[in-house]
């Protein structure tokens, strides 16, 4: 499980209560997730039985022992405060195409016309690797393997990813997402 180093951070001291929640809540969709591949796949008669050990009910007591009261988001010019300077003044530019490293349009006037096809040359460098994709409807699963990716497009309604994976449709619950990162 991803979330396992960072869940056992939630007993330090140090680890603030919005952390805690966070890991905590984290955990606990994991395993829900897991669960449902598990019978996504069909394997739930030899798996199910190793999961049925109370974590869940750990897990579920523990983030409402772990209460956290409500606090409005801090923002700055309009955007969360976690959004890194660099990061907040290019999501601020009005020509985000001037600022990207590759951009992708289905009418191929872009270096890609899919978005897959970017995210899987993007290199995995240090620095933020930006990739403008322009306005249109984008069918396909996407998958980002590089840590440093940063996906712009022209905006709501018109820069739009979709795709149609379901478990119905042969898919597992973990595989179904439109737009993922790979672990």
């Amino acid at each position: 499980m991803a979330s396992l180093p960072l869940l056992t951070q939630t007993v330090d001291p140090k680890c603030k209560h919005t952390d805690s929640q966070t890991w905590l809540s984290t955990a606990l969709t994991n395993l829900e997730t897991c669960k449902n591949g598990f019978y996504d796949l069909g394997v739930t008669d030899h798996v199910l039985p190793l999961l049925s050990n109370n974590v869940t009910k750990l897990l579920s007591n523990t983030l409402s022992l772990n209460k956290v009261p409500y606090q409005q988001p801090n923002y700055k010019g309009g955007f969360p405060t976690w959004v890194k300077p660099g990061d907040r003044k290019l999501l601020q530019t009005s020509s985000a195409a001037s600022k990207a490293n590759v951009v992708v349009a289905k009418d191929g006037s872009g270096k890609y016309t899919t978005v897959k096809a970017a995210t899987d040359a993007a290199p995995s460098g240090s620095g933020r690797y930006v990739i403008y994709v322009k306005a249109g409807v984008y069918n396909e699963q996407v998958v980002i393997n590089a840590k440093n990716v940063m996906l712009v497009g022209d905006g709501i309604g018109q820069t739009i990813i979709t795709g149609s994976k379901s478990v119905g449709g042969g898919s597992t619950t973990f595989g179904s997402a439109t737009v993922g990162k790979q672990l």
